[in-house]
């Protein structure tokens, strides 16, 4: 029988991922698509497994690309 959700250790090894990775792409700062979770109190578990296959296997780029992007870069002669 499957978990339904794993603990970031598992969910890593699960994805093929270090576990430092994994816990980056779920923080605040990460502006991309974050991984499906759950927190309960201080714990976090991702998944359920199939959503957190599709996540991993999705398009991981900027949803809404930045306007800074899009501007040239200035070349200073």
């Amino acid at each position: 029988m499957k978990k339904n959700y794993l603990t970031r250790k598992e969910a890593a090894a699960e994805l093929g991922i270090s576990p430092n990775q994994l816990k980056h792409q779920s923080s605040d700062r990460y502006k991309g698509k974050k991984p499906p979770r759950k927190k309960f109190g201080g714990t976090t578990l991702y998944g359920p497994v199939a959503a957190l296959k599709n996540w991993f296997n999705s398009d991981l780029s900027l949803e809404n690309k930045s306007a800074k992007s899009d501007k040239k870069l200035k070349v200073v002669k």
